[in-house]
């Protein structure tokens, strides 16, 4: 099988695209056939965890998974902040916490955390990826350029929030705990430390991030890359991951219509549908309401 996901155990001190590259040539060296690869969801180079890693055809579906919801354990230090919101910036503001703060975080931590959960409003990082007049966040934050975000403001939702662990306090006079959450998409767990820190009216920023899952998979199902680079690992066939699609099973007939990108007249309802044929995803289509069709947005040949 050339076309697939495959779930990647990511390090730390690497991109992710960097990671993609560097196993791209050992499943090269194995047989199969790399036309495309890409992900469905960046991770920061200081992050670890879950990369859903898209391989020839299933790079198409790359729009489909970035939908998908994301879980994190993250851990927020309070007492510091820096310029990119992690722990890896320029730091700005410092100041020494103690014993009686941290009674005080006892206290209060567990009702911050539920404050946030629900549809809550963040402005992304300057050190994010997310274009302006085609240039990236981090490359304005980098030549030292302000601009204001106020106009970036995003709707996402915190599905929950839980802490792992008691508050501690650290040899630096800072507190540190972890925590768990579930999340929509584009949502930035950095803004999350910030803004957690901001209720608490202490600087604060992320020390530490792991995606535990992303959509349906899971870290525990995911390879490293020294996995993948004795060939133990495993491709997901495109299929697994549609599963809020109606599927249809195609007939010789509908298989020639969608590989030629041919609309279909279908008596069905739902307004996104994948087909297969022989076990295999060869087109997603959308209905057109107003023409009472399904016409092809994905196809595979």
């Amino acid at each position: 099988m050339n076309d697939g996901i495959l779930l990647l155990k990511k390090d730390k001190n690497i991109t992710s695209n960097a990671i993609i590259n560097k196993i791209k040539y050992q499943l090269k060296n194995k047989g199969i056939r790399i036309d495309k690869i890409g992900h469905a969801g960046t991770l920061d180079p200081n992050a670890e965890g879950l990369l859903v890693v898209l391989i020839n055809g299933a790079t198409k579906l790359s729009d489909y998974l970035l939908l998908n919801d994301k879980e994190y354990i993250a851990e927020i230090e309070l007492g510091r902040s820096y310029d990119t919101l992690d722990i890896w910036g320029k730091l700005e503001e410092e100041i020494s916490l103690n014993e009686d703060n941290l009674k005080e975080i006892n206290e209060r931590i567990d009702d911050v955390l539920e404050s946030f959960v629900g549809e809550i409003d963040q402005i992304p990082p300057m050190y994010s990826s997310i274009k302006i007049e085609g240039r990236r966040l981090y490359q304005i934050a980098r030549d030292n350029e302000i601009i204001d975000l106020s106009d970036k403001i995003r709707k996402v939702k915190i599905f929950n929030l839980i802490r792992l662990n008691e508050p501690t306090l650290t040899t630096n006079h800072t507190i540190r705990f972890k925590i768990k959450c579930k999340v929509s998409k584009g949502t930035y767990i950095r803004s999350l430390a910030k803004s957690i820190g901001e209720k608490l009216d202490l600087p604060s920023c992320m020390s530490s991030l792991i995606r535990t899952k992303s959509g349906k998979y899971k870290i525990e199902d995911a390879y490293s890359v020294d996995d993948v680079l004795i060939g133990k690992y495993q491709l997901i066939n495109m299929l697994d991951c549609l599963d809020d699609f109606y599927i249809l099973d195609a007939d010789d007939k509908i298989y020639n219509d969608c590989i030629n990108g041919r609309y279909l007249h279908l008596n069905l309802k739902e307004q996104q549908i994948a087909i297969k044929y022989q076990e295999e995803l060869i087109a997603i289509y959308e209905l057109d309401k107003d023409n009472n069709y399904y016409k092809a947005k994905r196809v595979w040949k």
